[in-house]
Formats: C-alpha cells, structure tokens, sequence
C-alpha cells in the first residue's frame, strides 16, 4: 500500500483519510492546548468586526 500513488480500494481511501485526519488532530492539538493566538478566541479571530458597520 505505500508505493502505490494513489489509494486504489475503498478502505484504503477511509485509510488514508483516517491518517491524513490524524496528522492533522495532532499538529493542531498544541494551539488549541496553548491557546494561540494569545489573548483571543477562536471566535474572534480574524477580527471580521471591524469590517461589519454598526457591530459593536
């Protein structure tokens, strides 16, 4: 299954979905564990308020 270039059965696909989805649950865990960016929350970041007249 590595040197084939692309997944050629079903559950090869869901394999390698469920590898690609744990890279990514894994390199994202440390700023979500940090909290970056530092001093806001996920809501609020990007600050798309101060594009929106009349918010806040």
């Amino acid at each position: 299954m590595l040197r084939k270039r692309y997944p050629e059965t079903g559950r090869e696909l869901v394999i390698v979905f469920v590898v690609y989805l744990a890279i990514f649950v894994v390199l994202s865990l440390a700023f979500v564990l940090l909290s970056w960016p530092p001093q806001l929350g996920w809501s609020d970041w990007p600050p798309y308020w101060h594009f929106i007249q009349g918010a806040r």
